[in-house]
């Protein structure tokens, strides 16, 4: 993708997107007087579809959000949805709106590659999506409901005092759905208050944003299809990993596999405290840790492969397409939900109080072809920092195979990037 087409992108977003600047503002700083915030409520029942919409330009998607929230549509044409707490008191709000990509007229337009999408997401300008006059704090590449996109951070000072931004950015079949969350702190406020209830308030939109689902054909409601690689990925700077007789995958040059006195010593713990045994499971960690580095021993990040063995049929073979009804789905999140409670719980029994901060819905996601269930969550271990948690469940005939991801949010600059391209790299052997 040339550089023209490149700014001709960010220079019309600009456009487009300033009604979405005036919209966050007035339902933001409209009637309130205190500083409120809602963000604390973490549970997300209600589910927006932009199936239908005709201001949603053919991208089919759904969000979640909090149970004590409510969504309004926009007013402009532009604005697809806005989010915001129920409570009118509460200064913020989380706007939807998908802009088509202005292509040339008169040409039809280009399939944009992996490096056409790594260009348009540049980190060196993404600076260019933010607004007019607003103080520029960061921006990342990040992958989104399995699609190539960006993560920003901004701020602005308004009459009322200061609206603090999470912008959410990524494409989708021509288009760019952006979903920018801001929340409010009015003058006469502490500074250090309103920093505090914002970086509180992102936990609740990377929530929004994990339970994002794309779908590609309505006849498979529940299967993200595009964005993920349909054969396994390979990274000539990665480790390949194998497990005889169940499957390959790589991890960043960052992590390594957990092994000597560090394995012996977890593998120790685990037996005693959960009378466990799992001679299948792998575990990556960051690099470092296995001989003791303090600055190793500090960072937090994990990749588990654990495969439990049944009998000859009992799950599906691998590449089964699963389409479960919505009910279904819904049976399938609560049965997973339970069940990790109930790990909470145990883990907590032998000391360490294991929390539940946030459950995304359960999704199917095609990888590599094959199928996956997908439960994703946020924890915390002794009131310690949260920890983001994707878990991918796969049928092999006798075998089940999880593949657990995390990483510290507060170390997210240090893992996600890499965490999100790992899933695929796997191949597994059909039983």
């Amino acid at each position: 993708m040339n550089t023209t087409l490149t700014n001709r992108i960010r220079a019309q977003h600009h456009n487009l997107m300033l009604p979405t600047i005036r919209a966050a503002i007035i339902v933001l700083i409209s009637g309130t007087s205190l500083l409120a915030f809602g963000s604390d409520t973490l549970t997300l029942t209600n589910t927006f579809s932009t199936r239908g919409r005709q201001n949603a330009h053919g991208v089919d998607l759904s969000v979640n959000y909090p149970e004590d929230w409510i969504a309004k549509d926009g007013t402009d044409g532009i604005v697809l949805q806005v989010f915001k707490p129920r409570s009118p008191s509460v200064p913020e709000a989380c706007v939807l709106a998908i802009e088509p990509i202005p292509f040339p007229p008169s040409t039809v337009p280009p399939v944009l590659t992996e490096d056409d999408l790594k260009e348009l997401f540049d980190e060196n300008g993404l600076a260019e999506y933010a607004p007019p006059g607003v103080n520029f704090h960061s921006g990342k590449q990040q992958m989104i409901a399995g699609h190539m996109g960006a993560k920003l951070e901004y701020s602005r000072n308004v009459a009322a005092g200061t609206l603090y931004t999470v912008h959410y950015v990524f494409y989708v079949k021509g288009k760019l759905v952006h979903f920018r969350c801001a929340i409010a702190r009015l003058s006469g406020s502490p500074l250090s208050a309103g920093i505090d209830r914002f970086a509180t308030a992102k936990r609740v939109y990377q929530s929004m944003i994990d339970s994002i689902v794309i779908r590609s054909d309505p006849s498979m409601r529940s299967i993200v299809e595009s964005g993920y690689p349909s054969t396994p990925a390979s990274y000539e700077t990665w480790n390949t990993i194998s497990i005889p007789g169940i499957c390959t995958y790589q991890i960043p040059p960052t992590m390594e596999i957990q092994g000597g006195n560090y394995k012996a010593l977890n593998d120790t713990l685990r037996e005693v405290a959960f009378n466990e045994k799992s001679p299948d499971r792998v575990v990556a960690q960051p690099k470092g840790i296995n001989s003791f580095d303090p600055q190793a021993l500090e960072k937090y990040c994990r990749i588990i492969v654990n495969t439990t063995r049944g009998r000859a049929g009992e799950f599906d073979s691998i590449g089964t397409q699963i389409a479960p009804s919505k009910e279904e789905l819904s049976e399938i999140d609560e049965m997973l939900k339970k069940e990790t409670l109930q790990g909470a719980t145990m883990a907590s029994s032998t000391g360490a109080k294991v929390s539940m901060l946030s459950w995304n819905p359960v999704k199917i996601v095609r990888v590599n072809g094959i199928d996956t269930i997908v439960a994703s969550f946020t924890r915390s271990t002794n009131g310690g920092p949260p920890v983001a948690v994707k878990v991918y469940s796969i049928q092999n005939n006798d075998y089940l195979h999880t593949i657990t991801i995390s990483y510290r949010l507060s170390e997210e600059d240090l893992w996600a990037k890499d965490l999100a391209k790992v899933i695929g790299t796997f191949k597994f052997e059909k039983r």
